[in-house]
């Protein structure tokens, strides 16, 4: 199971000295910007009418029903979302140095 949370921001390299917003924001982009490229990877390899069926789950914000209609429509989504992932933690990976830079700037401002 993937985790985007502080344990994972501080194996990419941040310091645990920085402010908790500061740090939540971080997780609160991580999380979206994963949730982004994954749902725009997936789109693009769905029809027009698998787009509308799985749309539809997410207006009833049924997760479950989402999920299991992707297991049933594009059994690859799971490696999709593990390929993103990498790709974003090796982004921050390198990143970090002046996201911490930015974050420590911004706290003493």
């Amino acid at each position: 199971m993937l985790k985007i949370d502080l344990s994972w921001l501080q194996s990419l390299g941040l310091s645990d000295d920085l402010p908790a917003d500061s740090v939540n924001e971080l997780l609160r982009f991580a999380y979206q910007t994963l949730e982004m490229r994954t749902g725009m990877q997936l789109a693009d390899q769905m029809t027009n009418t698998q787009l509308d069926e799985f749309e539809a789950y997410f207006e009833a914000k049924d997760d479950r029903g989402a999920f299991e209609w992707l297991e049933a429509n594009l059994p690859n989504y799971k490696e999709i979302v593990q390929d993103q992932y990498g790709v974003l933690s090796d982004e921050l990976r390198e990143a970090m140095p002046e996201i911490e830079a930015d974050i420590r700037a911004a706290a003493s401002a």
